[in-house]
């Protein structure tokens, strides 16, 4: 049973291969599908009859597993809920196969997960964290940085630019970024002297080579050792955050700030729009301050 298993996973592989799926994505369900051949194994189990009780089981058999991230005491939910897709969409293509009649899951099986926290740094915290990469880091490790302030780039993406991705049109300087599941998107450098600086790298770096000349691992140690120097809490991911949450405050429509992002949903863009505290937060002072000069009228309008 095993190797037949092991087939029909290399099989499912393949055919998400050949519908255009990233290797990114391919390689995680490897690694989730075979995660899941051993607890099958280990079980007993028969992928002809596995019913929605053994996919529960399995479920907290992933939560017991030994969480990735150190300090972490379980597994965190989004971790557990990335197998259960990979697994969904093995036993759907098992079901178009024609090996199963059903697939065993219901959407009760997904574990819940909390609200990704949004929000941009405060901006003395952005400023110290950015004078500190520019006072330690190589130049081009913190204009890697500033590409991923000033353009809402994922970690992963400004790792992979390449000198051929910053393209200049009538003045304007833009980054042609290969996102998540493939998708191309162009987004623009929204700070002048970072669009000069890459323009400038451009002409630097021989082709072929990556224009930061770093993996993102690396980035991410950088973003670590300045946490750590500051005493801020920061990640890359928040230079993100902090590219958003400006283009929205400064009037951006939502869905042109999607596009920028790369996100294909426009409802993972909109939490950046609920966490504008300091707009609301003016709006509101305004408010209570004019409440509180003047008398009530006794009118309504």
């Amino acid at each position: 049973m095993a190797v037949r298993v092991r087939d029909l996973i290399d099989a499912y592989l393949k055919d998400l291969e050949a519908a255009g799926r990233s290797p990114a994505t391919i390689r995680a369900y490897r690694v989730h599908l075979f995660q899941f051949l051993y607890f099958l194994i280990s079980r007993g189990l028969n992928i002809r009859t596995i019913t929605v009780r053994d996919i529960r089981r399995y479920r907290q058999w992933l939560a017991d597993l030994p969480p990735k991230t150190r300090g972490n005491p379980k597994r965190a939910p989004s971790s557990i809920n990335a197998a259960l897709s990979a697994l969904h969409g093995f036993f759907a293509f098992l079901a178009d196969e024609g090996i199963r009649s059903s697939i065993p899951f219901t959407r009760r099986l997904r574990v819940k997960q909390p609200q990704p926290d949004v929000r941009a740094p405060a901006r003395e915290e952005e400023a110290e964290i950015m004078r500190w990469l520019e006072e330690n880091a190589p130049r081009r490790i913190f204009l890697a940085f500033k590409t991923m302030r000033h353009a809402g780039l994922r970690v992963g993406e400004a790792a992979k630019l390449t000198p051929r991705d910053i393209i200049e049109v009538r003045g304007l300087v833009r980054i042609r970024v290969v996102g998540k599941g493939s998708k191309i998107r162009e987004v623009p450098v929204l700070d002048r002297e970072t669009a000069s600086e890459l323009l400038e790298l451009k002409r630097e770096v021989p082709p072929g080579r990556t224009l930061f000349g770093v993996k993102d691992c690396t980035l991410r140690w950088w973003a670590e050792r300045a946490s750590k120097a500051t005493g801020i809490k920061f990640h890359t991911h928040l230079l993100r955050h902090a590219f958003a949450t400006e283009a929205l405050n400064r009037g951006v429509p939502v869905d042109v700030v999607q596009q920028w992002l790369g996100h294909s949903r426009l409802e993972t863009t909109r939490r950046y729009a609920m966490t504008l505290d300091e707009r609301v937060e003016e709006y509101a002072r305004r408010m209570l301050e004019g409440l509180g000069e003047s008398e009530p009228t006794g009118t309504e309008g």
